[in-house]
């Protein structure tokens, strides 16, 4: 529960079958395990927490039994959960998030050939499993949970709670000339310098991807639709089309690595 003042009910017996119907059942059911609840409540600096147990007015003859209780503080964690115009983001949390309505979530298992192979998550995106976003509009919305602890990685896609800079190899989702893709990281050809300086960040609660074996030569991956509709950035690239190792393409030769034609050329 997330709303400040909301009223807690805890769900009693919720996993009995045939719920106790007096304190004898009610024991038995508290050994066999089966009246366990967890509630959380996320309180802001300025809110109190109280709970009692009160009978309702309706019922004239009742009565309570509570075991093994415990109030624990955790340490609230967030996720902001960001898609821009380009219809498409990468998101990993540590606790389970309700998809927000209007927005797919999909797993990235594998590929077949150079297109990826996708499995949509309905209605939940699992703790700590990295996913790709589609949306028609763009959406930027900040959840809340109790961490779950795990590894952030799923089929292709590692996510990450901290900005980290992506290694070389690994593909990173970016708009680049309004084509949105998993570009690969490729600074083999620069200085030292150039190749600190130039690489791309990962955000908190973004995800980056790896190829899989006989992959990694992809230099990126496409969304769209039909079945070639995730493919190589640079086939069918027009003869003299020059583009930078982004794969943003550009007007002339520049300084450094550039890609014409599928190959590299270099200018000092």
């Amino acid at each position: 529960l997330s709303a400040k003042g909301e009223q807690v009910r805890f769900t009693d017996w919720n996993n009995v079958a045939g719920k106790p119907t007096d304190t004898s059942g009610a024991v038995t059911a508290f050994t066999n395990g089966e009246a366990v609840n967890e509630v959380y409540v996320y309180l802001d600096g300025n809110t109190d927490l109280s709970l009692m147990v009160r009978k309702p007015n309706y019922i004239w003859d009742c009565w309570v039994i509570m075991n093994n209780f415990t109030l624990t503080r955790y340490e609230q964690a967030s996720a902001t959960m960001a898609i821009g115009d380009a219809k498409y983001g990468t998101f990993v949390a540590p606790f389970d998030v309700t998809i927000p309505s209007g927005v797919k979530a999909y797993t990235v298992d594998g590929v077949e050939g150079k297109t990826l192979t996708l499995t949509e998550k309905v209605t939940t995106i699992p703790a700590n499993t990295p996913v790709v976003l589609e949306s028609e509009t763009a959406k930027n919305e900040t959840f809340y949970g109790k961490t779950v602890a795990g590894d952030p990685k799923a089929g292709l896609l590692t996510g990450t709670y901290e900005e980290i800079r992506a290694a070389e190899g690994t593909y990173i989702l970016q708009n680049q000339g309004g084509k949105v893709g998993f570009y690969q990281v490729d600074y083999s050809e620069l200085s030292d310098e150039e190749n600190e300086a130039g690489k791309p960040k990962v955000k908190p609660n973004r995800a980056y991807l790896t190829a899989p074996a006989g992959g990694a030569g992809v230099k990126a991956f496409f969304f769209g639709g039909g079945e070639d509709a995730i493919k190589s950035v640079f086939e069918g690239v027009a003869a003299g089309e020059v583009y930078d190792l982004s794969g943003r393409k550009v007007s002339k030769l520049q300084r450094g690595v550039n890609i014409v034609n599928g190959k590299k050329v270099i200018v000092k």
